[in-house]
């Protein structure tokens, strides 16, 4: 049973706010996506990542990385 509307809501991203998400550059965010490792749809010819596709990277990630940093920083 649904709850309310946001319950069901996962927004579409474009690259450029997964790179903010991740602290990745937009070069490494599109290599991902064309890997398959960020599963994308298409808008038209507009690419869009759903935020729970993110949070779900995120949860792949090593222990103790942290998004954003370079290792060893």
């Amino acid at each position: 049973m649904r709850t309310s509307f946001s319950d069901d809501f996962d927004p579409l991203l474009t690259p450029s706010q997964v790179c903010r998400e991740l602290g990745y550059g937009r070069t490494k965010v599109l290599s991902l996506i064309k890997l398959g490792k960020l599963p994308c749809v298409m808008d038209g010819a507009r690419i869009r990542v759903r935020h729970s596709v993110v949070q779900a990277y995120k949860d792949t990630l090593p222990a103790g990385y942290v998004v954003g940093k370079a290792v060893g920083q």
